[in-house]
Parts: C-alpha cells; structure tokens; sequence
C-alpha cells in the first residue's frame, strides 16, 4: 500500500504491534511530534530508541 501512496494512521502502545505493522513510525508524547523515522524491524532496537525518544 506504501508504494501506492496509501497511509494508515495507527495510534497504539503496543510495541510489538508497531514493530510489526509499520513500515514507519511518528512518537508523539505530550502532543508533540517527538521523531519520525523508517521501522527497521529489530524489535530491541526499535523499542528501545521509542522509549528514549519520549523521555528525553
């Protein structure tokens, strides 16, 4: 869908959900756009630099 140009906004706590689903991810955190970035993939890696993002 990505190659078509097609977006699914998904809001979800869920890491394991977004390392799965998304090909990229937005954190917001107090209603503030905190980083965008492409998912890699690596579960660790990805939920790792979320949480650093939203509490730095």
């Amino acid at each position: 869908m990505a190659d078509q140009g097609t977006s699914i906004f998904l809001i979800s706590s869920d890491m394991s959900e977004i390392n799965l689903v998304l090909d990229r991810i937005i954190v917001i955190y107090d209603f503030e756009i905190k980083r965008d970035l492409k998912n890699n993939r690596n579960y660790e890696v990805m939920s790792t630099r979320i949480i650093n993002w939203i509490h730095n």
